[in-house]
């Protein structure tokens, strides 16, 4: 939800589609899921490579399994018949630069998954690896001192959202 509402906050100020961004976000690591439930004992291994070694899962995933989540991502959504797009924001969500037509939506899934992991959510040590891709940065019109307004965004949004699910019938 973190990355969501991040690339969402962005996208409202750089008037493009904050649905599409929020889903795209929403959706980044939809990959981790899949593996995880159809992999367990294997990317439990990918897990505990990853911590034991402090190295990006990305990087785990392929060396140990040949592939890693973001195409696993995009393939399903790409089967779903969702938009390419959408497609290529989750398969190029780490390397914006290399989805082509689509590198503004990837890098906006970029942005929120690296604040989002600045914020502590979801990653561990994984945000200890995260630099700021500067392509990312140009293709949404953002620059680095916006980024603690989006972080604070999100935090307040993210408060909001606790507190709606808190109430009680």
């Amino acid at each position: 939800m973190t990355a969501a509402i991040v690339g969402k906050c962005i996208a409202v100020e750089r008037n493009d589609n904050p649905s599409l961004v929020f889903t795209a976000c929403l959706l980044h690591d939809i990959g981790k899921l899949v593996l995880s439930r159809s992999l367990e004992s294997q990317y439990e291994q990918v897990l505990a490579e990853t911590k034991r070694g402090q190295s990006p899962m990305l990087v785990v995933e392929q060396n140990l399994l040949g592939f890693d989540h973001a195409e696993v991502g995009s393939r399903l959504l790409e089967h779903w018949r969702f938009s390419p797009r959408l497609v290529e924001a989750v398969r190029y969500h780490h390397d914006p630069a290399a989805a082509g037509d689509h590198a503004r939506f990837a890098a906006y899934a970029y942005l929120g998954n690296m604040l989002a992991c600045f914020m502590g959510f979801g990653c561990g040590h994984q945000a200890l690896g995260f630099r700021c891709r500067a392509e990312a940065l140009e293709f949404t019109g953002t620059i680095a001192e916006d980024i603690p307004r989006y972080m604070t965004h999100a935090f307040y949004a993210l408060s909001e959202l606790q507190a709606l699910l808190e109430i009680q019938s």
